[in-house]
């Protein structure tokens, strides 16, 4: 099935908009700049699949309008690339799941199965 070439899910949950700051100021080392990228959160849902080449984290994030969306995808773009690591690949892009302004990041083995199908992952608030 396409679930299990995905890998083993371990743990999924939601940061919220709380903890969404904390990641941003964490990754970035500014409170401003987190603070400013975390305005306009509407809602987020992260997975984790264990796999064969290590794990995988898809992140699923709704903000309230496009340029929320743009801000926060901007920011976790700049502080993700210095996380880069050999071996794995990662991605920040922009999505409208049921017409919402979304940004999905993620991170995986180069070899991942999801890289060709990204899992779906249900957002609630």
């Amino acid at each position: 099935s396409t679930r299990a070439a995905l890998g083993t899910l371990v743990y999924q949950d939601d940061w919220g908009e709380f903890e969404t700051r904390v990641v941003l100021q964490q990754l970035t080392g500014s409170d401003s700049l987190a603070t400013a990228a975390a305005l306009g959160w509407d809602g987020d849902r992260f997975a984790i699949f264990r796999t064969g080449g290590g794990d995988a984290v898809v992140w699923h994030t709704i903000w309230d309008d496009p340029p929320a969306a743009q801000r926060f995808a901007t920011a976790l773009s700049r502080a993700w690339e210095r996380r880069s690591a050999p071996g794995r690949r990662w991605t920040v892009g922009q999505e409208d799941p049921g017409g919402r302004p979304g940004v999905r990041l993620i991170d995986a083995p180069d070899g991942w199965a999801g890289w060709r199908r990204p899992p779906a992952v249900e957002v609630g608030k």
